[in-house]
């Protein structure tokens, strides 16, 4: 079941001081740095904590918390109770299963730590067919470099070439195949009428037959 956030309000948290947000299917939130953009996430994930584990300060890493950001955040959701989500993060008390991804975290982790970290998260889902999707779709190779796309469409044409030739080099055989049908069909119109000629050739003997009793009686 979905989660949709129809209102998140956020008073004197950071550099926000009385912000309204009520997010559509997309909504993105742009601005200057500093501006607060941080802030709102920062915001949303201490609403979701709050909600899941009241009082409890820093369970979760990355987030801004003490002076300057104790402000007042109300998060409403539909439905209002958070459904499967919120369900899916009362089962681990430090909200483990709440992950951030952030537009600078990939460029600013070094080494395998912050990858490791995503596939800790990633319980119950198989990585391997993940990863051959998404580096199906991104159109990169199985090392992460960008693949050729014209190499992929000559690949293609080439499977299609082959396909058309394996088609034509049996055509003799189909035009073969069709005679022999064709002869198979003429054996067995003859044979149906020389069979009727037999069955006609039966009855003509019993008639008469059965005439030359007639005469005999007489």
């Amino acid at each position: 079941m979905s989660v949709r956030i129809q209102r998140l309000s956020i008073r004197n948290f950071g550099p926000l001081r009385d912000l309204v947000l009520m997010p559509g299917p997309v909504t993105v939130v742009y601005g200057k740095n500093e501006a607060g953009k941080t802030s709102c996430i920062d915001a949303l994930v201490r609403a979701l904590r709050d909600r899941v584990r009241p009082g409890q300060e820093r369970l979760i890493e990355q987030t801004r918390e003490g002076p300057g950001f104790q402000g007042e955040i109300d998060l409403l959701l539909d439905p209002e109770d958070g459904g499967s989500v919120l369900e899916l993060l009362r089962e681990h008390p430090s909200l483990a299963r709440l992950f951030i991804v952030r537009d600078a975290d990939p460029s600013l982790q070094t080494g395998r730590s912050w990858l490791n970290s995503i596939r800790d998260r990633l319980v119950g889902i198989d990585l391997v067919r993940i990863s051959e999707l998404i580096r199906k779709r991104a159109g990169l190779t199985r090392n992460g470099t960008l693949r050729d796309a014209r190499a992929d469409e000559r690949q293609r044409l080439t499977e299609r070439v082959a396909r058309i030739e394996a088609f034509l080099e049996d055509l003799p055989g189909v035009g073969k195949l069709q005679e022999e049908i064709h002869q198979i069909e003429l054996q067995r119109t003859a044979s149906r009428s020389y069979g009727e000629k037999l069955r006609g050739a039966e009855r003509f003997e019993r008639f008469r037959t059965a005439e030359r009793a007639a005469g005999a009686v007489r």
